[in-house]
């Protein structure tokens, strides 16, 4: 079920969508680069089991956190770097991030559930920014190609990004990291291992991140894009001879400007456009695409929160089957004041947009043992899931001080619009605010005939 309400201060905002058009996002160049373990093979749960990779009959590309290490992916936007076919594509707005598979990707700041359906350790999470953050801890990625809605019980029409954090081990151990980077950027990072008992075992990493920003205004003299992060995980782990129990928390938390570089292409007005375009609105914007250069006003401010918490129950029963119940709860809440949006070097507008999004996760599965049936012919998978999500999206665009003189013409019009700056200095001109309940329910099974042995 969906509602909402949407207010319009009704003399100003027609030319807030015009700004948009003109504007190129500039991205960094990022060379797509291949990772494989340095050695062993890499393991796999895209059937809803542990196997090889090399014997999972879908298209797949996994990743080790070892290998992601290596390649300095430290975020879901970096995984384009070594895995084919997968884009992350940002808008000026961070929550709005979208992920896609092969160039196809459902828009993220929709009602829309994302086609590319996100999960980690093995829970859904209906919005695929709330993963956009820091690595911490992980063990293993995999990214699924093509509809995968069989196994994973939501919708998966262009594929699935599953990510692995590690789990404790019966031992003492630990590690901790320490990163310095371009433009003040600062990370350390770590995990302890602790043996409680015999049988459980807690596992507890954390991250810490100060980051300036990489781009420099020059209206203003500011560095912009930086962000000050904390995450942290635990995770408990109890074998209790049949049974194996995970019990699992994180939360984490990005609090910055959430600013994107984004420049005016020249080549996309004549000559004589862009000399009136700078002359009028004090010189214009940043026309170089290459550089880490913004001419624009700012009006900023993000934070960002995640946290979730997790329980995955498994009962080994006779014969060598196993049955699992996973349940979650996940909230995700996202404030960002996103602006300038029109990105010129006057105050003509800005937006502010929120999402609050609560979710929970219930899947019961039974897993057969791996070719034991009909003599080693069959095994299969089967599951009931059931899904719940409450999701707020809202929106408010604000007026800048320039907006009525510049964009509105002499007359009626202007006063008009000056009169709604008026009430409330421009703040929330329009507001539209839309809530959505989603609720539902899927069974699931998927059968294997082996024919011939493995290799033939």
């Amino acid at each position: 079920m969906t509602t909402g309400h949407l207010r319009l201060c009704a003399s100003a905002l027609a030319i807030l969508a015009s700004g948009t058009t003109i504007a190129h996002a500039q991205d960094s160049a990022a060379d797509t680069a291949s990772a494989a373990p340095a050695n062993g093979e890499i393991i796999v749960t895209a059937q809803k089991r542990a196997e090889s990779v090399q014997s999972v009959p879908i298209s797949i590309a996994a990743f080790s956190g070892a290998s992601l290490d290596k390649q300095n992916v430290v975020t879901v936007l970096d995984l384009g770097k070594v895995a084919t076919n997968f884009q992350t594509v940002r808008s000026s707005n961070i929550g709005s991030t979208r992920i896609g598979i092969r160039g196809v990707g459902s828009l993220a700041n929709t009602l829309i559930e994302p086609s590319v359906a996100v999960f980690v350790d093995g829970v859904y999470v209906p919005r695929s920014r709330s993963v956009l953050g820091a690595f911490l801890d992980i063990e293993g990625v995999e990214v699924l190609r093509g509809p995968q809605g069989t196994l994973f019980g939501r919708n998966a029409s262009v594929g699935a990004l599953s990510l692995r954090s590690a789990l404790p081990k019966g031992e003492f151990s630990g590690e901790v990291s320490g990163e310095v980077g371009s433009f003040d950027r600062y990370k350390i990072a770590g995990n302890v291992n602790l043996p409680l008992t015999e049988n459980v075992a807690l596992r507890v990493a954390g991250m810490g991140q100060w980051f300036k920003g990489p781009w420099f205004n020059k209206l203003d003299g500011k560095h912009y894009g930086g962000s000050d992060d904390v995450s942290f995980r635990g995770t408990l782990k109890a074998d209790l001879g049949n049974v194996e129990w995970i019990l699992r928390g994180d939360y984490t938390r990005l609090d910055g400007d959430g600013v994107a570089n984004f420049d005016f292409d020249p080549a996309s007005v004549s000559p004589a456009r862009l000399a009136f375009i700078q002359a009028a609105f004090n010189g214009g914007p940043d026309t170089n695409l290459n550089d880490r250069v913004m001419n624009q006003s700012m009006a900023t401010g993000l934070i960002d929160e995640n946290w979730g918490v997790s329980s995955t129950a498994s009962l080994d029963l006779a014969g060598g089957s196993t049955l699992k119940l996973i349940n979650s709860y996940r909230v995700w809440t996202n404030d960002q004041l996103d602006g300038d949006i029109v990105y010129f070097p006057v105050s003509l507008a800005s937006r502010r947009s929120l999402f609050d999004s609560k979710s929970q996760n219930h899947e019961l599965q039974f897993i057969s043992p791996e070719k034991e049936w009909l003599g080693g012919k069959f095994d299969m998978v089967a599951g009931v899931y059931y899904f719940e999500e409450d999701f707020a999206l809202a929106e408010e665009l604000n007026m800048g001080t320039a907006f009525c003189g510049v964009l509105v013409p002499a007359g009626p019009a202007r006063t008009a619009c000056a009169n709604c700056y008026a009430v409330n200095n421009g703040v929330a001109a329009t507001d539209q605010d839309v809530f959505q309940n989603v609720k539902s329910f899927a069974a699931y099974g998927q059968g294997n005939l082996h024919l011939a042995p493995a290799g033939r």
